[in-house]
């Protein structure tokens, strides 16, 4: 067996090693607790957890160009921009491409041990949206808002064959998953 030296990457388990998106760590907290026994141990020490770095919903949101960072009291901000490249588009098109994006990058990660950072993106790409139909129509975020809002979700409503249909923003949790939703995937 030969390892490439542009490749291969040996480092220690406290640093956390990038692959496929992911940062690969293994936990070393010095945290006790008592077992079902009465007898002090250590609690999760030495497991190994796949995360999803700050950095990679960053770089993924600058690339797509949805927030702007600022930097407020040595702290970065994320403010959530409107796309202006969609603003010409049908607001079919507009709410299907950001559904889009945010399940595709979201499934993605679900297997993560944080995935509940997800939230956060979401978050971004919901403002995001609405920022970009407020630029479409020349208005507010407040107004898109009361304007799409059908029990409680953002909908928008089109016609189809002479039948109202509705599609809404994706609203589920971001529950972690540990198994593919169908095995039998080719």
């Amino acid at each position: 067996l030969e390892l490439s030296d542009e490749k291969t990457l040996i480092t220690h388990t406290s640093k956390a090693a990038k692959f496929l998106g992911y940062e690969i760590d293994v936990t070393s907290s010095n945290t006790t607790r008592r077992s079902i026994n009465g007898v002090m141990r250590r609690a999760f020490n030495k497991r190994v957890r796949l995360m999803i770095g700050k950095n990679t919903i960053k770089n993924k949101l600058l690339e797509e160009r949805m927030i702007e960072i600022k930097i407020h009291n040595g702290s970065e901000q994320w403010k959530p921009k409107s796309k202006s490249v969609l603003v010409f588009n049908d607001d079919l098109e507009i709410l299907d491409r950001y559904n889009r994006e945010t399940v595709g990058f979201c499934n993605y990660y679900l297997i993560a041990n944080n995935c509940v950072v997800l939230h956060n993106f979401r978050y971004i790409m919901e403002y995001s949206m609405y920022k970009t139909f407020a630029g479409k129509y020349r208005s507010t975020v407040r107004k898109i808002n009361k304007k799409y809002r059908l029990n409680k979700l953002f909908t928008v409503k089109y016609e189809q064959k002479g039948v109202i249909k509705f599609r809404t923003f994706y609203k589920t949790s971001f529950k972690r998953r540990t198994t593919a939703f169908n095995g039998s995937c080719d």
